[in-house]
Order: C-alpha cells, then sequence, then structure tokens
C-alpha cells in the first residue's frame, strides 16, 4: 500500500477547516510533535492514530489513506487562486465531488440505471455551426424555447 497520500490529506484537510497543528493534533487527541511527524511525511501513523486523526476531522479513514482525486474536467469561474489556503480549499472541494460523483456513477452501475449524456449528440468541435446555432441546437434538444431562461 502507498502510504504517501497520507500527509497530502491530512494538510489539505486541515487547512480547508482553517486548523493549524496544534488545533488538529489536540481534535486527534494525540501530540503535536507526533501530529507534525505524520503530516510532514516523517512517521507512518499507528492504526489507533489514523481512526483518531479521521474522527478528529470529521471524515473517513478512507479519506485520509485514499489518493488524491485527479478531475481536470473541473472548472472555476476564476482561475485565479490568490493565496496558498484558497488552492488548497479549491483542491479539497475537487476531491469531495471527485468522491461523490465516483460513488453516484458507481451506485447507477449497481441499479443498472446508467443515463446516458442528453447533449451527447452535439459536437462543439463542429466548424460549420455558429455558437448561435450550437445554442439553438442545444435548447432544442432540451425543449426549451428561444426566450426562456436557462437555469444552471
Amino acid at each position: 500500500m502507498d502510504y504517501s497520500s497520507i500527509p497530502i490529506n491530512l494538510k489539505r484537510i486541515r487547512i480547508a477547516r482553517g486548523l493549524n497543528q496544534s488545533q488538529a493534533a489536540a481534535l486527534a487527541d494525540i501530540s503535536r510533535v507526533a501530529y507534525f511527524n505524520i503530516e510532514s511525511g516523517k512517521a507512518l501513523p499507528r492504526a489507533s492514530n489514523l481512526e483518531k486523526l479521521a474522527r478528529g476531522f470529521g471524515v473517513k479513514v478512507q479519506d485520509v489513506l485514499a489518493a488524491p482525486a485527479q478531475c481536470s474536467s473541473i472548472r472555476f469561474r476564476s482561475s485565479k487562486i490568490k493565496t496558498e489556503k484558497s488552492k488548497i480549499m479549491r483542491e479539497q472541494v475537487i476531491n469531495e465531488v471527485t468522491r461523490w460523483k465516483k460513488c453516484y456513477d458507481d451506485l447507477e452501475i449497481l441499479l443498472d440505471q446508467q443515463r446516458s449524456f442528453s447533449l451527447s449528440n452535439i459536437n462543439i468541435n463542429d466548424n460549420s455551426l455558429s455558437i448561435k446555432e450550437l445554442a439553438w441546437k442545444t435548447r432544442e434538444m432540451m425543449g426549451l424555447e428561444l426566450d426562456e431562461i436557462v437555469n444552471d
């Protein structure tokens, strides 16, 4: 098993919750030195400490152990990240959304209720259509009138 994700996940979760290392250690009921050594990758947590860390952060043990989610198709309105905390908060959102989506996809498969993407027939790379024509085609497929508002 690859344990290299433990420090990454602990730091991401800690910063996303607005905690310093001393506060995180207190939540997990372990020493600050022990927490520092685990988060910095100098030491591996014992099973009991891993459970305490997960409980203290309000996550599952597998959230601490899992490899950080990689998702290239999520887009944020603002591409500028001003601070390290903002970057980590964004990574936490991506991690949670990616994990949620995977669980949802797995559930659809288990229940045999997968649905195809309703706009898969529209080729956005088709240069023969203008932006307005693509928008109209999309509205048509979704059953929306020309003046009807599109809700996000």
